[in-house]
Protein backbone atom coordinates (compact mmCIF):
# COMPACT_ATOMS: atom_id res chain seq x y z
CA UNK A 1 0.00 0.00 0.00
CA UNK A 2 1.48 3.30 -1.10
CA UNK A 3 2.08 5.69 2.04
CA UNK A 4 -0.27 8.30 2.20
CA UNK A 5 -0.01 11.99 4.44
CA UNK A 6 -3.06 14.60 5.49
CA UNK A 7 -0.80 16.35 3.90
CA UNK A 8 -2.19 14.78 0.42
CA UNK A 9 -5.63 16.46 1.39
CA UNK A 10 -7.73 19.31 0.82
CA UNK A 11 -11.11 20.46 2.33
CA UNK A 12 -13.39 22.56 0.11
CA UNK A 13 -16.16 24.29 1.72
CA UNK A 14 -18.50 27.03 0.61
CA UNK A 15 -20.01 29.44 3.56
CA UNK A 16 -23.07 31.57 2.69
CA UNK A 17 -24.09 33.82 5.58
CA UNK A 18 -23.38 31.04 7.98
CA UNK A 19 -20.29 31.88 9.26
CA UNK A 20 -21.38 30.46 12.97
CA UNK A 21 -21.66 27.29 11.60
CA UNK A 22 -18.68 27.61 9.88
CA UNK A 23 -16.36 28.54 12.66
CA UNK A 24 -17.30 25.41 14.57
CA UNK A 25 -16.88 22.69 11.83
CA UNK A 26 -12.89 24.08 11.52
CA UNK A 27 -12.58 24.29 15.41
CA UNK A 28 -14.28 20.38 15.78
CA UNK A 29 -11.66 19.26 13.18
CA UNK A 30 -9.02 20.81 14.12
CA UNK A 31 -9.44 19.65 17.92
CA UNK A 32 -10.57 15.55 16.29
CA UNK A 33 -7.25 15.86 14.35
CA UNK A 34 -4.65 17.20 15.89
CA UNK A 35 -1.45 16.92 12.78
CA UNK A 36 -3.85 17.72 10.22
CA UNK A 37 -1.28 19.12 7.65
CA UNK A 38 -3.63 19.51 5.04
CA UNK A 39 -4.97 22.58 3.83
CA UNK A 40 -8.98 23.57 4.11
CA UNK A 41 -10.28 26.25 1.58
CA UNK A 42 -13.58 28.31 2.79
CA UNK A 43 -15.47 30.23 -0.10
CA UNK A 44 -16.96 33.13 0.48
CA UNK A 45 -20.16 33.45 -1.44
CA UNK A 46 -21.86 36.31 0.83
CA UNK A 47 -18.42 38.65 1.26
CA UNK A 48 -17.46 40.28 3.62
CA UNK A 49 -17.74 37.70 6.09
CA UNK A 50 -14.66 35.71 7.53
CA UNK A 51 -14.33 32.96 9.85
CA UNK A 52 -10.98 32.35 11.98
CA UNK A 53 -9.02 29.33 11.60
CA UNK A 54 -7.93 27.69 14.69
CA UNK A 55 -4.18 27.97 15.54
CA UNK A 56 -2.56 25.33 13.54
CA UNK A 57 -5.02 24.90 10.75
CA UNK A 58 -4.06 25.75 7.59
CA UNK A 59 -7.02 27.49 5.93
CA UNK A 60 -7.69 30.52 4.30
CA UNK A 61 -10.78 32.23 2.70
CA UNK A 62 -11.39 33.04 -0.75
CA UNK A 63 -13.55 35.13 -2.87
CA UNK A 64 -16.52 33.83 -3.34
CA UNK A 65 -18.17 32.68 -7.27
CA UNK A 66 -20.31 35.48 -9.08
CA UNK A 67 -23.90 35.29 -8.12
CA UNK A 68 -25.44 33.70 -11.53
CA UNK A 69 -28.06 35.12 -12.86
CA UNK A 70 -32.45 34.34 -12.04
CA UNK A 71 -32.52 31.05 -12.37
CA UNK A 72 -34.58 28.03 -10.73
CA UNK A 73 -31.19 26.34 -9.46
CA UNK A 74 -29.97 29.94 -8.26
CA UNK A 75 -29.27 28.79 -5.09
CA UNK A 76 -27.71 25.12 -5.65
CA UNK A 77 -25.80 26.79 -9.09
CA UNK A 78 -24.10 29.54 -6.55
CA UNK A 79 -22.82 26.37 -4.48
CA UNK A 80 -21.61 24.31 -7.14
CA UNK A 81 -19.50 27.57 -9.04
CA UNK A 82 -17.67 28.51 -5.32
CA UNK A 83 -16.71 24.68 -5.12
CA UNK A 84 -15.84 24.46 -8.95
CA UNK A 85 -13.60 27.65 -8.12
CA UNK A 86 -12.26 26.20 -4.74
CA UNK A 87 -11.38 22.61 -6.55
CA UNK A 88 -9.68 24.15 -9.38
CA UNK A 89 -6.89 25.86 -7.30
CA UNK A 90 -6.06 22.20 -5.32
CA UNK A 91 -3.13 20.51 -6.11
CA UNK A 92 -3.35 17.69 -3.78
CA UNK A 93 -4.44 14.05 -4.34
CA UNK A 94 -7.18 14.04 -2.68
CA UNK A 95 -10.12 16.65 -2.16
CA UNK A 96 -13.45 16.07 -0.01
CA UNK A 97 -16.23 18.65 -0.41
CA UNK A 98 -17.67 19.09 3.12
CA UNK A 99 -21.05 20.85 3.70
CA UNK A 100 -20.30 23.87 6.56
CA UNK A 101 -22.46 22.42 8.68
CA UNK A 102 -21.93 18.28 8.62
CA UNK A 103 -19.71 17.82 11.56
CA UNK A 104 -17.43 14.60 11.59
CA UNK A 105 -16.98 13.40 14.76
CA UNK A 106 -14.92 10.74 14.72
CA UNK A 107 -11.41 11.08 16.14
CA UNK A 108 -8.58 11.30 13.99
CA UNK A 109 -11.18 10.39 11.20
CA UNK A 110 -8.97 12.22 8.34
CA UNK A 111 -5.78 10.14 8.68
CA UNK A 112 -8.14 7.03 9.02
CA UNK A 113 -10.43 7.59 6.09
CA UNK A 114 -7.46 8.53 3.76
CA UNK A 115 -5.79 5.07 5.19
CA UNK A 116 -9.35 3.26 3.93
CA UNK A 117 -9.78 4.73 0.77
CA UNK A 118 -6.35 3.92 -0.53
CA UNK A 119 -6.34 0.72 1.17
CA UNK A 120 -9.61 -0.68 -0.53
CA UNK A 121 -8.59 1.52 -4.16
CA UNK A 122 -11.78 3.69 -3.76
CA UNK A 123 -12.07 6.67 -6.15
CA UNK A 124 -15.46 8.91 -4.53
CA UNK A 125 -16.09 8.00 -0.92
CA UNK A 126 -19.03 9.77 1.19
CA UNK A 127 -22.59 9.82 2.75
CA UNK A 128 -25.42 9.53 0.32
CA UNK A 129 -28.20 12.28 0.21
CA UNK A 130 -30.69 10.97 3.55
CA UNK A 131 -33.18 8.44 2.04
CA UNK A 132 -35.88 10.90 3.07
CA UNK A 133 -34.76 13.52 0.22
CA UNK A 134 -36.90 10.48 -2.38
CA UNK A 135 -36.21 12.26 -5.13
CA UNK A 136 -32.55 13.08 -5.48
CA UNK A 137 -30.42 10.63 -6.56
CA UNK A 138 -29.67 7.71 -4.39
CA UNK A 139 -26.54 5.02 -3.71
CA UNK A 140 -24.05 7.94 -4.54
CA UNK A 141 -21.94 9.72 -2.80
CA UNK A 142 -23.18 13.22 -2.48
CA UNK A 143 -21.31 16.79 -2.30
CA UNK A 144 -22.74 17.27 1.43
CA UNK A 145 -19.56 14.63 2.61
CA UNK A 146 -17.74 13.37 -1.09
CA UNK A 147 -14.25 12.64 -0.61
CA UNK A 148 -12.68 12.14 -4.16
CA UNK A 149 -9.17 10.68 -4.90
CA UNK A 150 -8.34 13.11 -7.87
CA UNK A 151 -5.41 10.08 -9.04
CA UNK A 152 -8.27 8.20 -10.32
CA UNK A 153 -10.79 10.63 -10.97
CA UNK A 154 -9.83 13.65 -12.93
CA UNK A 155 -10.69 16.89 -11.89
CA UNK A 156 -11.52 17.68 -15.29
CA UNK A 157 -14.65 14.92 -15.07
CA UNK A 158 -15.93 17.25 -12.21
CA UNK A 159 -18.63 18.84 -13.35
CA UNK A 160 -20.93 19.64 -10.29
CA UNK A 161 -23.54 22.21 -11.23
CA UNK A 162 -26.94 20.95 -11.15
CA UNK A 163 -28.68 21.12 -14.69
CA UNK A 164 -32.38 20.91 -13.24
CA UNK A 165 -33.72 24.02 -15.50
CA UNK A 166 -32.51 21.66 -18.57
CA UNK A 167 -35.12 18.70 -17.54
CA UNK A 168 -38.59 19.90 -18.97
CA UNK A 169 -39.86 16.60 -17.32
CA UNK A 170 -38.77 16.60 -13.97
CA UNK A 171 -39.05 20.67 -14.07
CA UNK A 172 -43.35 19.41 -14.96
CA UNK A 173 -43.33 17.20 -12.25
CA UNK A 174 -42.45 19.43 -9.74
CA UNK A 175 -45.88 21.23 -10.09
CA UNK A 176 -49.36 20.07 -9.21
CA UNK A 177 -50.44 20.93 -12.37
CA UNK A 178 -50.20 18.23 -15.67
CA UNK A 179 -49.65 19.41 -18.88
CA UNK A 180 -52.83 18.34 -20.36
CA UNK A 181 -54.43 20.94 -17.84
CA UNK A 182 -55.84 18.53 -15.14
CA UNK A 183 -54.25 17.88 -12.07
CA UNK A 184 -51.07 14.90 -11.38
CA UNK A 185 -52.57 12.58 -8.87
CA UNK A 186 -50.39 12.78 -6.03
CA UNK A 187 -49.15 9.06 -6.36
CA UNK A 188 -48.21 9.09 -10.07
CA UNK A 189 -46.62 12.87 -9.52
CA UNK A 190 -44.58 11.30 -6.86
CA UNK A 191 -43.40 7.99 -8.56
CA UNK A 192 -42.28 9.78 -11.69
CA UNK A 193 -40.49 12.55 -9.58
CA UNK A 194 -38.83 9.93 -7.44
CA UNK A 195 -34.80 10.29 -8.11
CA UNK A 196 -35.18 12.89 -10.46
CA UNK A 197 -34.08 16.10 -9.40
CA UNK A 198 -30.55 16.82 -10.69
CA UNK A 199 -29.05 18.81 -8.16
CA UNK A 200 -25.32 19.87 -7.53
CA UNK A 201 -23.22 16.88 -7.78
CA UNK A 202 -25.42 14.79 -10.41
CA UNK A 203 -23.44 14.73 -13.26
CA UNK A 204 -20.48 13.48 -11.50
CA UNK A 205 -23.37 10.76 -10.66
CA UNK A 206 -24.46 10.28 -13.64
CA UNK A 207 -20.89 10.23 -15.11
CA UNK A 208 -19.44 7.46 -12.14
CA UNK A 209 -22.13 5.61 -10.70
CA UNK A 210 -21.44 2.67 -12.97
CA UNK A 211 -17.90 3.18 -14.08
CA UNK A 212 -16.15 0.05 -13.04
CA UNK A 213 -12.85 1.74 -12.99
CA UNK A 214 -13.68 3.91 -9.67
CA UNK A 215 -14.84 2.07 -6.93
CA UNK A 216 -17.46 3.81 -4.60
CA UNK A 217 -17.84 3.93 -0.77
CA UNK A 218 -20.36 5.16 1.44
CA UNK A 219 -21.58 6.17 4.76
CA UNK A 220 -24.80 4.22 6.27
CA UNK A 221 -27.48 6.92 6.93
CA UNK A 222 -29.58 6.69 9.91
CA UNK A 223 -32.94 6.25 8.87
CA UNK A 224 -36.40 4.64 9.95
CA UNK A 225 -38.59 4.01 7.70
CA UNK A 226 -42.03 5.31 7.94
CA UNK A 227 -44.90 3.13 7.99
CA UNK A 228 -46.90 4.50 4.85
CA UNK A 229 -49.71 2.98 2.36
CA UNK A 230 -46.86 3.83 -0.06
CA UNK A 231 -44.02 1.71 1.60
CA UNK A 232 -46.67 -1.06 1.95
CA UNK A 233 -47.20 -1.24 -1.77
CA UNK A 234 -43.70 -0.92 -2.55
CA UNK A 235 -43.34 -4.22 -0.30
CA UNK A 236 -45.80 -6.10 -1.83
CA UNK A 237 -47.86 -5.82 -5.35
CA UNK A 238 -45.33 -2.65 -6.36
CA UNK A 239 -42.06 -4.99 -5.65
CA UNK A 240 -41.27 -4.93 -9.51
CA UNK A 241 -40.43 -1.11 -9.65
CA UNK A 242 -36.77 -0.28 -10.50
CA UNK A 243 -34.57 1.62 -7.33
CA UNK A 244 -34.71 4.51 -9.13
CA UNK A 245 -38.78 4.73 -8.58
CA UNK A 246 -39.17 3.81 -5.30
CA UNK A 247 -39.75 6.66 -2.23
CA UNK A 248 -38.29 3.93 0.28
CA UNK A 249 -34.66 1.81 0.09
CA UNK A 250 -35.06 -1.89 -1.16
CA UNK A 251 -32.44 -2.76 0.74
CA UNK A 252 -32.29 -2.66 4.53
CA UNK A 253 -28.30 -2.92 4.74
CA UNK A 254 -27.98 0.57 2.86
CA UNK A 255 -28.76 2.03 6.27
CA UNK A 256 -29.23 2.24 9.86
CA UNK A 257 -31.46 2.39 12.36
CA UNK A 258 -28.95 3.22 15.22
CA UNK A 259 -28.64 7.23 16.49
CA UNK A 260 -25.90 8.71 17.73
CA UNK A 261 -28.52 12.22 17.48
CA UNK A 262 -31.36 10.01 19.10
CA UNK A 263 -29.73 9.09 22.30
CA UNK A 264 -27.32 12.38 22.67
CA UNK A 265 -29.53 15.15 21.95
CA UNK A 266 -33.00 13.87 20.78
CA UNK A 267 -34.35 18.01 20.36
CA UNK A 268 -31.75 18.14 17.12
CA UNK A 269 -32.49 14.20 16.10
CA UNK A 270 -36.32 15.86 16.55
CA UNK A 271 -35.50 18.93 14.49
CA UNK A 272 -34.23 16.53 11.86
CA UNK A 273 -31.07 16.48 11.63
CA UNK A 274 -28.92 13.89 9.89
CA UNK A 275 -26.82 11.07 11.51
CA UNK A 276 -24.27 9.25 9.67
CA UNK A 277 -22.20 5.96 10.14
CA UNK A 278 -18.97 4.18 9.07
CA UNK A 279 -18.34 0.80 10.20
CA UNK A 280 -21.05 0.66 12.74
CA UNK A 281 -20.03 3.79 15.06
CA UNK A 282 -21.48 7.03 14.43
CA UNK A 283 -19.37 9.21 12.40
CA UNK A 284 -20.82 12.36 11.00
CA UNK A 285 -24.56 14.40 11.81
CA UNK A 286 -26.01 16.63 9.40
CA UNK A 287 -27.87 19.56 10.57
CA UNK A 288 -29.16 20.62 6.85
CA UNK A 289 -31.93 23.14 6.89
CA UNK A 290 -34.17 21.35 8.18
CA UNK A 291 -33.95 22.50 11.71
CA UNK A 292 -33.61 26.05 10.63
CA UNK A 293 -36.42 25.93 8.86
CA UNK A 294 -38.71 24.48 11.42
CA UNK A 295 -38.08 26.97 13.76
CA UNK A 296 -38.89 29.71 11.37
CA UNK A 297 -35.04 30.54 10.41
CA UNK A 298 -34.19 31.06 14.27
CA UNK A 299 -30.59 30.56 13.99
CA UNK A 300 -29.81 31.36 17.40
CA UNK A 301 -31.90 27.93 18.03
CA UNK A 302 -29.66 26.10 16.17
CA UNK A 303 -26.71 27.52 17.26
CA UNK A 304 -27.73 26.19 20.89
CA UNK A 305 -28.31 22.88 20.12
CA UNK A 306 -25.22 22.86 18.27
CA UNK A 307 -22.82 24.20 21.08
CA UNK A 308 -24.73 21.63 23.02
CA UNK A 309 -23.76 18.86 20.90
CA UNK A 310 -20.57 19.86 20.41
CA UNK A 311 -19.62 20.15 23.89
CA UNK A 312 -20.58 16.67 24.43
CA UNK A 313 -18.55 15.34 21.50
CA UNK A 314 -15.35 17.16 23.53
CA UNK A 315 -16.01 15.67 26.44
CA UNK A 316 -15.93 12.09 25.09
Amino acid sequence: MSEVSTADLTIISVVFRDTFFMQQNLELTSRLNPGFAGKWLVVDNSPPLAVHPPPGLDARMIEGARPPQKTGDRGSLHHALGLEKALAMTGTRFVLLLDHDLYVVRRNWIAELLEHVVREGIGIFGATWHPRWFYQYAGFPSVHFMLIDLAKVPKATLDLKPTSDSDWWGLTLRKKKAPWGGRWPDWLRDTLRAHRLRDTGWQVYRRYRRQASVKIGMLTPHYVPPDTRRRRAERTFLFFLPDTWRHYPRRADSYTQDSLLKTMLPEAYDDGWEDFFWRGEPFAVHLRRVGRRMRKANHSADEDLLKSFLARISAD
